[in-house]
């Protein structure tokens, strides 16, 4: 068995995910600690755009749980489409901890958003929500991916 940060380094090299230089983050705020990791957000400096940092559980794995990993990681590297986050590329901390880097949602994560803002958001922009994430999940759909976190 390897820790995933062993993977991690021996396939960053691949053209299809890239590996991104965590200096060019700042602003870190965490936003969220959930069972699967931490999610902190934070200013892409020379994109000037807002990210989200998930990171990456440092378990061991075994070959072929990383493989089949990475594959979904290549896949999500992707997808391109107006009503889905985009996955990124990877990074590493100073501590040697590992972290997707995801489009950030302007809002933030649509739980906390409607639990705020339900009761005064109008039917049209409630049933528009909708059916952007309609789209985006036929989208995933389409492409073969599955979406496990809903």
């Amino acid at each position: 068995m390897k820790f995933l940060k062993e993977w991690i380094d021996e396939r960053t090299n691949d053209d299809d995910i890239d590996f991104l230089d965590f200096n060019e983050f700042n602003n870190l705020e965490k936003i969220d600690k959930r069972v699967n990791g931490t999610l902190k957000k934070a200013n892409w400096k020379n994109h000037n755009i807002i990210i989200v940092l998930k990171i990456l559980n440092n378990l061991k794995i075994i070959e072929n749980g990383f493989k089949e990993y990475f594959l979904k990681l290549k896949v999500l590297r992707k997808i391109d489409h107006s009503n889905i986050n985009r996955f990124l590329g990877l990074t590493k901390d100073p501590n040697d901890n590992y972290f997707s880097v995801l489009e950030y949602a302007n809002e933030g994560n649509l739980r906390d958003y409607l639990k705020i803002n339900f009761n005064t958001l109008q039917w049209n922009v409630k049933l528009q929500m909708a059916l952007d994430i309609t789209r985006g999940l036929m989208f995933l759909h389409t492409e073969k991916v599955i979406h496990g976190n809903l």
